[in-house]
């Protein structure tokens, strides 16, 4: 692919998913990005990607209600804990599967770690749906999706399968994964020294941000 793994997971734990659907009859995981990388010249909007999951073999999600409460391991009082209140979701069918999807998009920091290719999770064993199309495949990426404001009090873990990545920029042009990966390492190092200091609403670790970027 050009590129190691687990850059790219670094690229999506610091992004925003502003749209996630499988493809079934292409086989694929398109999950489209606002990614933290300085804007084209003559721009100020965030840069935005999509991110296609190639012959995808399976994919597979858990959904549930939960509550959330303070989680005494924190030493922050806005760090909360969850904990499942209810059976699992049923998520009968790849349409239905879209249409959750599309409710939980949102801010992704936070992703379990390492986000490619781990051992199988436990809730596996009591997804709300499990779709195949071939035996296996080379890759794995897990993502959680928080309950976010269109999702209620509920949290998806969600798994695909696949082969291969493609990238492409807003404007459907493929990209190397090097170049877009060296574009949010960049925008990061800018920020140590201060120069994307509250760009996208991203604040130094300790400094508060305004009521209208919360």
């Amino acid at each position: 692919m050009g590129y190691q793994i687990e850059d790219l997971g670094t690229v999506i734990d610091e992004s925003t998913a502003l749209a996630a659907v499988v493809d079934e009859n292409a086989r694929a995981f398109r999950l489209r990005l606002a990614i933290k990388a300085h804007p084209r010249p003559g721009s100020s909007a965030q840069p935005e990607i999509e991110v296609v999951f190639a012959s995808v073999a399976r994919v597979a999600a858990r959904v549930v209600d939960v509550e959330f409460f303070p989680d005494p391991s924190e030493d922050q009082p806005w760090n909360m804990g969850a904990r499942e209140v209810g059976p699992e979701i049923e998520v009968p069918d790849t349409a239905t599967l879209n249409v959750w999807l599309q409710r939980f998009a949102g801010d992704l920091y936070g992703q379990p770690y390492p986000l490619f290719d781990r051992g199988d999770p436990d809730w596996l064993l009591a997804a709300s749906t499990d779709r195949r199309w071939a035996p296996t495949a080379r890759h794995t990426i897990d993502l959680s999706f928080d309950c976010g404001p269109n999702a209620g009090r509920r949290y998806m873990s969600f798994r695909t399968w696949f082969e291969d990545i493609k990238v492409f920029d807003s404007e459907g042009n493929e990209q190397p994964w090097a170049d877009v990966y060296e574009a949010v390492r960049q925008w990061w190092r800018d920020f140590k020294l201060g120069r994307t200091h509250r760009q996208y609403g991203v604040v130094p670790a300790g400094e508060p941000r305004r009521a209208t970027e919360r």
